[in-house]
């Protein structure tokens, strides 16, 4: 009989993610249903970890986000967690009417901060790549900022990209890379505003 440490862990386990080079081809799928009594050799193992950080941090807005448009066409989103797809559907719905609020003849940058995200479960993330879709054509240039200690979630993020398929949609870990990204497309106010809104993410602090 497992330890309660273990039946709570096997709860919060919807997903695992791959921490080790080691291929193990009866290991489940990412996104796939687990059964967690049998994967549950292999967290410890060491060779899997359950995505429990796909839950928002403590101290987190309820709507698992924040998004705002405070200097010109400059549009800043700090994402702490998206559970689900309705998640991600209202998350787009917020992104779309910031847009949606710019004249036809603006095509707004995007800063989004996902540093506070461990990792997208799958319907969420099948979501996001729907928006990623959806913006192509709306956002002149994005900048999407990671943790450098999440390797998960940036290579979770650059696959999004990658699908979607846009150029100026870039995946970064420094807030410096992001800045040089946006730059040329920024007034000074609104690069004043973009380096403002990524010093005020401390991490974890959230």
């Amino acid at each position: 009989m497992r330890s309660t440490l273990e039946q709570k862990t096997a709860e919060l386990a919807d997903q695992v993610v791959r921490t080790n080079a080691t291929k193990d081809a009866s290991a489940p799928a990412f996104g796939e249903p687990l059964n967690h009594d049998a994967i549950w050799p292999y967290c410890q193992g060491g060779m899997w970890r359950y995505a429990a950080q796909a839950m928002p941090p403590e101290g987190a807005p309820e709507q698992g986000y924040v998004i705002h448009n405070r200097v010109g066409k400059l549009i800043e989103a700090r994402v702490f967690g998206l559970k689900t797809r309705e998640d991600a559907d209202a998350y787009s719905r917020d992104l779309g009417i910031q847009v949606m609020r710019m004249p036809r003849s603006v095509r707004p940058i995007l800063c989004a901060d996902h540093r506070p995200v461990g990792i997208y479960p799958q319907p969420a993330a099948d979501r996001l790549v729907e928006l990623f879709l959806q913006m192509n054509a709306r956002l002149e240039r994005v900048a999407i900022l990671v943790s450098p200690t999440n390797a998960t979630l940036t290579m979770q993020l650059n696959r999004f990209v990658r699908e979607a398929s846009y150029a100026p949609r870039r995946v970064f870990q420094r807030p410096e890379e992001a800045n040089v990204h946006l730059a040329p497309v920024l007034d000074a106010k609104e690069l004043a505003r973009m380096r403002e809104f990524l010093d005020e993410f401390k991490p974890g602090a959230a």
